[in-house]
């Protein structure tokens, strides 16, 4: 288990927006190691997980992009069936609730990550050691 900072960004909801962003974390040498995006009140919504939330958020100011930080957990976890509803369920049990939270990973691979943002991170990420 480990903590991340999660920017989420806001940008306008049209082609191309995640890819100049992007690109532009990129050149800048920061790692998205995890994200998503969704519509939200008229614009498109990244969360993203970096390597580096600090020259991420240098970034995307640069990119006159609003943005803001929230501690969030991540957990890797085996990627078989009923993973998350273990990690899930026992974040439920401890009474802490999950805001969002997202993963990926390839069709055969062993691993995934998986990112929670919840009430109460602290205690999330012992209970998900």
């Amino acid at each position: 288990m480990a903590k991340f900072k999660e920017l989420t960004v806001w940008m306008e909801n049209k082609p191309g927006t995640l890819a100049a962003m992007a690109e532009a974390l990129g050149k800048a040498k920061v790692n998205i190691l995890a994200f998503m995006t969704d519509e939200a009140e008229g614009q498109s919504r990244g969360r993203l997980v970096t390597d580096s939330p600090a020259k991420a958020g240098k970034t995307v100011t640069g990119l006159s992009l609003r943005f803001s930080e929230e501690e969030v957990v991540g957990v890797i976890l085996a990627n078989k069936p009923g993973t998350v509803a273990e990690a899930a369920g026992k974040l439920g049990n401890a009474g802490i609730n999950i805001n969002h939270g997202y993963t990926g990973s390839e069709a055969g691979s062993k691993k995934q990550l998986v990112v929670f943002a919840v009430s109460d991170p602290k205690q999330a990420g012992k209970i998900l050691k």
